[in-house]
């Protein structure tokens, strides 16, 4: 494929990358890297927000994809420079 084609049923030239916000964290998202920002332990967040130690671990890991970072840290520091905690 060369430049400027598009792929049989992209949605190249519908205008949709372009009008696609930024992924941003959601609230229970931002709320779990706050608490991890605090120093609390995968373990103790679970237990403050009520989940499960595996959905937590699920959810932080989503938010690093989404952000193309690898660790945990990173994403809290993500959030924190972003002044989203």
């Amino acid at each position: 494929m060369g430049v400027g084609t598009c792929a049989p049923r992209s949605d190249c030239g519908s205008g949709a990358a372009a009008r696609r916000e930024p992924w941003r964290p959601d609230r229970e998202d931002l709320r779990l890297l706050s608490l991890m920002a605090q120093g609390l332990t995968i373990e103790a967040v679970a237990r403050e927000v009520g989940m499960s130690v595996r959905t937590v671990r699920r959810r932080v890991r989503a938010v690093g994809e989404h952000l193309g970072v690898e660790t945990t840290m990173e994403s809290v520091v993500w959030a924190v420079r972003a002044g989203l905690i």
